[in-house]
C-alpha cells in the first residue's frame, strides 16, 4: 500500500492549496452555514485524479462528485472537514481521505494545512497505510504511554459548539481532564491518535462514513479504536460501515478509554 499512500498524500496536498488560498480570500471564505464551494471544487480535484489513478476503485466523497467502482475497495473522502466553523474562522479543519479494503483500513491521510495552536506552526499532516508506520509530517510517531482512565493531565478535544452550560456539564461529567476545543472531528482524531490530546470526539452529531473513514484508520494504526453508542467500536463489513450513523463518537490510542469516555457521557444521551 506504499505507493497508494505517496499518491493519495500528493494529491491531498495538492488540493490543499485550494484550501489555503479560500482562507485568505479578501473578505473571507466563500460560503454559508454548512456549504462551501471549495469544499466541491476540492472533491471534485481528489475524486478526478484517485480515479483516473485507480478507475475501479468507488469514490465516496462528501461533495463534489463520486464514482461508481467495482465495490472491492472504496475511498472515503471529506473535502472540508469542518466547513461551518471554517467559514466563521477557525482554522483547524482538514481534508480526509480513506481507502477501505475487506472492512478493513487499507490507507489513511489527514491533513490539515493551516498552521493553529493544536495544529502546529507547518499544519499537520497525518498518514498511515498497511505495512507502513503512522507518520506526522513525513516523520513516524513515536508514541507516549496510552491512558488508561482520564486524569488531570489527560486532554479530551470537543466541538467548538459545546459552550456554555453544555461546556461546563461536559467538564462535569469528564473531570479531572480537561477539554479543549477543535472544529474538526477528522483533526480532533488525528491529534489523539499522534499522541497530542487523549481522547477526540463528537456527541449528538450524527457521521458519516467520510467524516472518519480516514482518523479511524489513524487511531486503529496507534492501537485504538473509534467507538459509537455503548462504546461499541465502529466496524466494516466489505467496503461499508455495519452500524447506523451513532449519536456518540469518542475516540482514544486506548480503546478501553474511549469506551470510559463514552459511559461517561451517557447522561447528555439519556437526558
Amino acid at each position: 500500500m506504499q505507493h497508494v499512500l505517496a499518491f493519495v498524500e500528493k494529491a491531498v496536498q495538492e488540493a490543499s492549496q485550494l484550501l489555503l488560498d479560500e482562507g485568505k480570500r479578501p473578505g473571507g471564505p466563500r460560503g454559508s452555514g454548512m456549504t462551501a464551494p471549495v469544499d466541491s471544487e476540492i472533491g471534485a480535484f481528489l475524486t478526478r485524479r484517485l480515479g483516473t489513478e485507480y478507475p475501479d476503485a468507488t469514490i465516496v466523497c462528501e461533495e463534489g462528485g463520486s464514482q461508481k467502482g467495482d465495490g472491492k475497495r472504496v475511498f472515503y473522502i471529506d473535502p472540508n472537514d469542518g466547513t461551518r466553523d471554517f467559514l466563521e474562522g477557525y482554522r483547524e479543519n482538514s481534508i480526509a481521505v480513506g481507502l477501505i479494503e475487506d472492512g478493513q483500513h487499507k490507507v489513511s491521510v489527514v491533513y490539515a494545512p493551516f498552521s493553529t495552536e493544536l495544529t502546529g506552526p507547518h499544519g499537520m499532516l497525518v498518514t498511515w497505510a498497511e505495512g507502513e508506520p503512522l507518520r506526522h509530517n513525513g516523520e513516524v510517531v513515536d508514541l507516549p504511554p496510552q491512558e488508561d482512565h482520564l486524569t488531570d493531565r489527560s486532554v479530551v478535544l470537543i466541538s467548538t459548539r459545546v459552550i456554555g452550560k453544555a461546556l461546563a456539564t461536559n467538564e462535569q461529567l469528564l473531570a479531572p481532564a480537561r477539554l479543549q476545543a477543535c472544529s474538526s472531528i477528522a483533526t480532533r482524531l488525528a491529534l489523539v491518535a499522534i499522541g497530542k490530546a487523549s481522547a477526540g470526539g463528537t456527541i449528538l452529531n450524527p457521521l458519516r462514513p467520510w467524516d472518519y473513514a480516514a482518523a479511524q484508520g489513524l487511531l486503529q494504526a496507534a492501537g485504538g479504536d473509534l467507538v459509537g453508542n455503548e462504546g461499541k467500536p465502529i466496524a466494516w463489513k466489505g467496503i461499508e460501515t455495519i452500524e447506523p450513523p451513532q449519536t456518540i463518537y469518542f475516540g482514544a490510542r486506548n480503546t478501553a478509554l474511549a469506551i470510559e469516555v463514552v459511559h461517561r457521557m451517557d447522561p447528555l444521551l439519556t437526558a
